[in-house]
């Protein structure tokens, strides 16, 4: 039976025993043995050492940037806490917009769901056309498990099927599982782990980053999964104010910046022959760029053949000033 305490650390200690010209033999054939273990023991390293994955979030005078914290209970003290929330999400420019997933939030006495105000006008702006339909969602970053709840019931109706994959660094969060909803345990900077799960799941029409919000962690996933999303689909990085911190490796190599670089590649088509600029496969499938405070959201929509191979545009009507050329 293999010993379940084994981890990389007391593997090499146990490797010293042997003679030096054993050592590498002995520890390739226990790292290959306890691989499992090991893989568990970085995944909760991890999770542990994320700033932003806290055992307990703050209350909201704790200066974590007012975190409002209310639980399931329904009491006097909640109730308060609910109506405040509201007052602050519920605002003159979205009173014309749909808010079905803002009031979700607010009355959820379920799983915790942990949001910043300003995303769900995003939510409802960028996914509200995928309600009704067949939908497969890609969620980088469980938690407690809140938001891939919300996401399923926003999106099913009794007439479809909507399928919710999860992902997570935290081992425990495999217990979160439920009807509709798979979660897949692994580091989102791990390219090996995230090609192993597009052989898992079906590609998926909405990608929502919500992980560990370092930049390897958001440009590994955004390379290794954009082109995962489908024809048409969405995919919304959340928490990019994190590319100013330089605990989470912001700065000059920051997502934000990186981002930047693909408002060129979205317009390569216009790039003169002499350009150092060159059409990509972003550039053939992104329809645009959008920026808000702490969220970047990318919509796909494949460009028609025949806009570069007849025309990009026309001049239709009758010319009075200026004449129409080709």
């Amino acid at each position: 039976m293999q010993e379940k305490t084994f981890t990389e650390e007391n593997i090499q200690a146990k490797v010293q025993k042997w003679p030096k010209f054993l050592q590498k033999i002995i520890k390739d054939y226990l790292d290959f043995v306890y691989k499992e273990n090991i893989e568990k023991e970085k995944m909760t390293k991890e999770c542990e050492n994320n700033p932003l994955y806290l055992k307990e979030i703050p209350p909201v005078n704790d200066g974590w940037f007012g975190t409002i914290v209310i639980g399931e209970e329904n009491n006097a003290e909640n109730n308060q806490k609910r109506e405040k929330v509201k007052e602050i999400l519920f605002t003159k420019y979205n009173e014309n917009t749909d808010k079905t997933l803002h009031n979700y939030f607010v009355n959820n006495h379920n799983k915790a769901i942990h949001k910043w105000f300003g995303y769900f006008d995003i939510y409802e702006k960028h996914f509200s056309r995928f309600r009704g339909k067949n939908i497969n969602i890609l969620e980088i970053g469980v938690q407690n498990g809140g938001s891939a709840r919300m996401w399923r019931d926003y999106f099913s109706t009794s007439n479809n099927c909507v399928r919710i994959f999860g992902v997570d660094v935290n081992p425990k969060c495999k217990a979160l599982e439920e009807e509709g909803i798979e979660i897949f345990i692994g580091s989102q900077e791990d390219r090996a782990f995230l090609r192993d799960l597009k052989n898992k799941i079906p590609p998926v029409d909405i990608l929502i980053d919500d992980g560990g919000h370092t930049m390897n962690q958001q440009i590994v996933s955004f390379e290794e999964l954009f082109d995962f999303v489908k024809d048409e689909g969405v995919y919304l990085c959340e928490d990019t104010h994190t590319s100013y911190w330089e605990e989470f490796g912001g700065g000059k190599n920051s997502f934000i910046n990186y981002t930047k670089n693909l408002i060129d590649e979205l317009n390569a088509y216009y790039a003169k022959k002499n350009s150092a600029l060159s059409v990509t496969n972003f550039t053939k499938t992104a329809h645009s760029i959008t920026y808000y405070d702490s969220v970047v959201v990318i919509e796909k929509r494949i460009r028609p053949e025949k806009w570069h191979r007849v025309a990009y545009q026309a001049c239709i009507g009758k010319s009075e000033v200026e004449e129409c050329k080709n």
